[in-house]
């Protein structure tokens, strides 16, 4: 019973002040609440006579797991963005949300590479500290073309752009918007500030919100 004291209380001290990404960190603290509050509470469940609503409750969750587990799955946006990538012969660039860069980079055989970064105020795109290499930032052993933007933001950064310049070519593939620099290495330290010819306006595509890469990695 201590251990598992101890165990929640680590866990909820590492999820409140230490770096997490959001409520799932805090998967763990489920199962361990449940046993403690089984341990607990248990005798005081019997004493009320608790126990047919509390297999009411049990029951009810266990339909709505059955119904969501019935579901279709959404489709990995990973993968047709990977093969897109492939097709354009673009193989190394950066990400600004981590669910498209260990999807591309999976479902690319490693053929296609694209590490997670985070957008700075000023507009560069640097490292994310969280799950990365150093090796993989370094400008003299890669040649960083093109960058996937977050789907969950509304429109195109603007300071994106000032720093690096108007992309050559903007895509859309399954909601996901992916701008291509041919001339600029994006983890370069400078700004590339000149607009790259035959480039357009970079914009998210109409139907974004509508697609499956949006209701995953955005909750809608």
């Amino acid at each position: 019973m201590q251990v598992v004291t101890a165990s929640f209380l680590a866990l909820l001290a590492a999820y409140v002040f230490g770096y997490r990404t959001g409520t799932r960190e805090a998967a763990g603290l489920l199962p361990l609440g449940a046993v403690l509050a089984g341990r607990m509470l248990a005798p005081r469940v019997f004493d009320l006579k608790l126990v047919p609503a509390l297999a009411a409750v049990l029951a009810v969750y266990g339909l709505s797991l059955g119904y969501y587990d019935l579901k279709a799955p959404l489709p990995s946006p990973g993968k047709p963005l990977a093969s897109f990538l492939l097709k354009k012969h673009l193989t190394y660039g950066l990400s600004t949300t981590w669910f498209s860069s260990n999807g591309v980079t999976l479902y690319g055989g490693d053929r296609v590479k694209v590490r997670d970064v985070r957008l700075t105020p000023s507009g560069r795109l640097i490292r994310e500290r969280w799950n990365t290499k150093g090796s993989w930032y370094g400008p003299r052993a890669h040649d960083a073309a093109f960058a996937i933007v977050n789907p969950c933001v509304s429109g195109i950064p603007a300071r994106l752009l000032a720093h690096y310049g108007t992309p050559a070519a903007t895509y859309h593939v399954d909601g996901l918007t992916v701008l291509v620099w041919r001339h600029a290495n994006l983890l370069a330290s400078h700004a590339q500030t000149a607009h790259q010819a035959g480039a357009g306006p970079a914009r998210r595509s109409p139907g974004h919100r509508d697609s499956a890469a949006y209701r995953m990695m955005c909750g809608s």
